[in-house]
């Protein structure tokens, strides 16, 4: 459940190119693994962004690796569910990669998952949990059967692409935050969301469209002035 050790020790066995891959910082993001989580689900989640330098094709380059690790202890029939939730990266020549995260970070965030695949997914992922994979002897009966899949959209398989759809969406705005520097607030007076600087426990708007962020408690903005500044709240 260490993403960093999760990153060093798997990944490189899929990039080849990353074998002498030097590891030049990073850290874990509580606020990106709390917007993975999911409501009801006895899941712990994790989530960090680490950097790695290397030389590839005599160029010196620099990568940032993004993971969401999901852990989840059934008991009750003595399993693990463990899988990463959210894992790509980003590379540019050594010092250009700081430059170009804002426009790679739009591209990483705008995929989506086809419904109907979906839906596919989902039929054969309840037919391994049944134990029906131990019939099928070949990859050929698993064709056939993926082949005959029902293509109508249960109202159950639509609400979870519905809602991982949703846990995408939030990781990759967290992801995005972190990367900018903000936190995203809902305007009561407008209902509209609003991303103000980050690293604040508070913020206030008023109907003038002016706002403001304190780290103290104690603090009201409202005290010696008309301008009837209201509270925002935070959107996880």
């Amino acid at each position: 459940m260490d993403p960093q050790t999760f990153v060093a020790r798997i990944v490189p066995r899929y990039r080849q190119e990353m074998g002498g891959a030097t590891p030049v910082g990073g850290e874990e993001l509580p606020a990106v693994a709390q917007a993975a989580q999911s409501p009801g689900m006895p899941t712990q989640t994790r989530a960090g962004r680490f950097r790695y330098s290397y030389t590839l094709s005599g160029r010196p380059m620099e990568e940032d690796i993004y993971c969401v690790l999901s852990y989840t202890s059934a008991p009750a029939v003595q399993s693990v569910y463990w899988f990463p939730l959210q894992l790509y990266s980003m590379r540019a020549e050594k010092g250009q990669l700081d430059r170009q995260t804002k426009l790679m970070q739009v591209i990483a965030s705008s995929p989506r998952l086809n419904l109907q695949w979906f839906n596919a997914y989902q039929q054969v992922w309840e037919m391994w949990k049944a134990n029906v994979m131990q019939s099928i002897q070949n990859a050929g009966h698993l064709s056939r059967y993926i082949a005959g899949i029902n293509n109508e959209i249960s109202a159950m398989n639509r609400q979870a692409w519905n809602e991982n759809q949703a846990s995408q969406d939030r990781i990759s705005r967290r992801f995005s935050e972190y990367i900018r520097g903000v936190d995203t607030y809902r305007n009561p007076i407008t209902n509209q969301s609003i991303q103000l600087p980050s690293g604040y426990n508070q913020a206030w708007t008023n109907p003038s469209g002016e706002y403001i962020v304190s780290d103290s408690p104690s603090y009201n903005p409202n005290i010696g002035t008309t301008r009837n500044w209201q509270a925002m709240s935070r959107i996880p």
